[in-house]
């Protein structure tokens, strides 16, 4: 075997595929984001696009880690927990299913 195709392969496998596999992830990620919408999404997408090694890199190093979900209006979190205070304390709920059910509520906002 020659030592110019031993390096070829290497090189490819172990860099080329990880790299691109890193860009497709950064793409797939940013489509999942809830908290960006049209514009934005948009402009990353290009850069990632049309940069791919700094596009990428800069689009995971500004990232925030957890990105936070799009929030509902305070009037539905609290008319969600307000119904579920009225059937704990009616005795429709159990202590286990109304923390289950507000953790549930409190976890989406």
């Amino acid at each position: 075997m020659e030592w110019g195709v031993f390096w070829s392969v290497l090189v490819v496998m172990f860099i080329i595929v990880p790299c691109i596999m890193v860009w497709i992830f950064a793409m797939a990620d940013l489509f999942q984001r809830p908290d960006m919408h049209g514009l934005t999404k948009v402009l990353w997408l290009f850069g990632i696009i049309f940069f791919p090694f700094f596009g990428t890199v800069i689009y995971f190093l500004t990232r925030p880690a957890n990105p936070m979900p799009r929030t509902e209006e305070p009037a539905v979190v609290a008319d969600a927990l307000t119904r579920l205070k009225y059937l704990h304390d009616a005795g429709d709920l159990s202590d286990a299913d109304y923390e289950r059910q507000r953790s549930k509520v409190l976890m989406a906002t």
